[in-house]
């Protein structure tokens, strides 16, 4: 059909598509013009206006859902604030003054609450708790692609870990790691100490005319190494002997830690991290025992390593079990290890500055030894408690831990420096249970994580009028009844229930034998 033969077509000046079936006559196709007009760019803008919609309504809803609770307004709106306070370094101090200006129960995060409540802590952490761990757990991995001991965040799985750590080795073993064979125990670390305080004595006391200067700090920390891996691996790994960093390994925990710290609070990365340590090249990254250095290092498997005379020594049933099993036993072993030297974070930067990652018997040894010597009466008290005790007899040498646990003064000291400095700043979160629950007055919806303010506990009311002041007189002036409830407080220093640190044997141990001999060998400092 032609234009001329198309009245319509000809009134509108249109030719007629002749080539074109599927256009039907009168319907005018889009002009090239008209294509061109539209910006290609407006999908984009579309999807990136509703992508900040959702994030301005998730972070509405987030600020809402706990605004009931006080805290530092800016906390209410990201988890950026958390960060920070923990990048900070003093983290620990400004939990403190966040529990003494906003109350026992205070908003740190859009989903996070710092509890500052002994007794609530205590419930929480019982047995049969029905409050699980918090995501942030999964920060302490050493291996993204399998949980351990310490980073299994159900109950009832990290109780079936615990189990297996313990049927996975022999039973003797299992006692001596954990610090419940103390003939064992004991025997290893006045090896240690007595290695130590022979070093000490050869190479660093001073003499008339001659002054040596000594990190204390550093070779306490070398000392408590040699300790915990003696009595884990079978034999020191001789960070005392040769007055150094073996393998880097202190060097690399430090170094990591911060990542640690970033981890435990944005816990997508650790998420993002899983899957992607599944990549060949990402798998590079994770500790194994082809590593130089570091945690990889000590997994490596030949007869003189670490790890092979853990193997020979300790775990001759491994072979018995599956490759995952023994992997998780092995693991487990390890973030024990981890945890008696440094932790759940627990390195600190340099000895002036305050202690920043605590759980750590070095950190509690330091600590205590810190407050003891730069409070002249609280030296000259227990150096005369110990003089008196070796003039009696009743004290040998080395001392054993009978005999200490009966210098009512020595035990004092040590309470009163975990009390005034506890060795744990991980705030160890839980989740509360479906349901939520009602904790000093505040409703606290399911799914928000709770974390312990540790430091501020032991500030308890419970202690007395000066809870600031290193005096460890408090613990011998408390009635019976005072003197349980304070017990109470303090327990939760190594944690509570099916948490409690495994090695707090070995930490108490260590306390008692080390202040013994530094302190009845040293002359006053003042």
């Amino acid at each position: 059909m032609q234009n001329a033969s198309n009245p319509l077509l000809r009134e509108l000046h249109l030719p007629f598509p002749t080539g074109s079936p599927n256009i039907h006559p009168g319907v005018v196709p889009p002009s090239h013009s008209t294509l061109a007009g539209r910006d290609p760019r407006v999908p984009i803008v579309w999807t990136f206006s509703l992508a900040v919609v959702l994030l301005i309504l998730t972070i509405v809803r987030s600020h809402i859902r706990l605004s009931h609770i006080p805290g530092p307004r800016v906390a209410s709106f990201s988890r950026l604030w958390l960060v920070i306070a923990l990048a900070r370094g003093d983290s620990v101090s400004t939990f403190k003054w966040i529990s003494k200006s906003y109350g026992p129960i205070a908003r740190i995060g859009p989903n996070h609450i710092l509890l500052n409540d002994p007794h609530i802590a205590r419930r929480i952490l019982e047995v049969r708790s029905s409050y699980q761990r918090a995501p942030s757990f999964n920060s302490f991995k050493h291996n993204p692609q399998l949980d351990n001991v310490v980073s299994e965040q159900r109950s009832w799985k990290h109780d079936q870990l615990r189990r297996k750590l313990a049927a996975g080795v022999e039973p003797d073993a299992w006692l001596q790691y954990s610090g419940k064979d103390i003939d064992f125990v004991e025997r290893h670390v006045e090896t240690r100490i007595a290695e130590w305080m022979s070093l000490v004595d050869e190479q660093w006391t001073s003499s008339k005319g001659t002054t040596k200067t000594l990190d204390i700090s550093k070779m306490i920390q070398y000392l408590t190494m040699d300790i915990i891996t003696h009595l884990l691996f079978g034999a020191p790994f001789g960070f005392v002997r040769t007055q150094s960093d073996l393998h880097d390994f202190l060097k690399i925990v430090r170094e990591r830690l911060p990542i640690v710290e970033a981890f435990s609070v944005l816990t997508e990365l650790c998420t993002l991290l899983k899957v992607i340590s599944y990549v060949p090249g990402i798998k590079l990254l994770i500790p194994n025992p082809r590593d130089r250095s570091g945690i990889g290092r000590v997994m490596k498997v030949n007869p003189q390593s670490p790890y092979g005379v853990l193997l020979k020594a300790h775990f001759p049933r491994l072979r018995k079990t599956s490759w995952k099993n023994g992997c998780q036993i092995f693991q487990g072993l390890v973030m024990i290890f981890l945890d008696l030297s440094f932790g759940t974070g627990s390195l600190e930067r340099k000895w002036n500055q305050k202690l920043r990652f605590p759980y750590t018997t070095a950190t509690s040894t330091r600590a205590t030894l810190l407050h003891i010597i730069t409070n002249p009466l609280v030296y000259l008290s227990l150096q005369h408690e110990i003089d008196e005790a070796i003039g009696r007899g009743s004290i040998s040498c080395p001392i054993l831990l009978d005999q200490a646990s009966r210098l009512p003064y020595l035990q004092a000291c040590i309470k009163e420096g975990l009390r005034i400095f506890p060795p744990v700043g991980a705030l160890r979160e839980r989740i509360v249970p479906p349901g939520g629950d009602d904790l000093n007055g505040f409703h606290i919806p399911a799914g928000t994580n709770i974390g312990f303010n540790l430091k501020g506990m032991q500030r308890h009311g419970v202690f007395g009028d000066d809870p600031d002041v290193f005096r460890p007189e408090r613990w011998l002036e408390a009635d019976p009844e005072r003197r349980r409830e304070m017990d109470k407080v303090h327990e939760l220093i190594f944690n509570h229930g099916s948490a409690k640190c495994l090695g707090i044997n070995i930490a108490y141990l260590t306390l008692d034998k080390f202040l013994v001999e530094s302190v009845d060998v040293a002359p006053a400092p003042f």
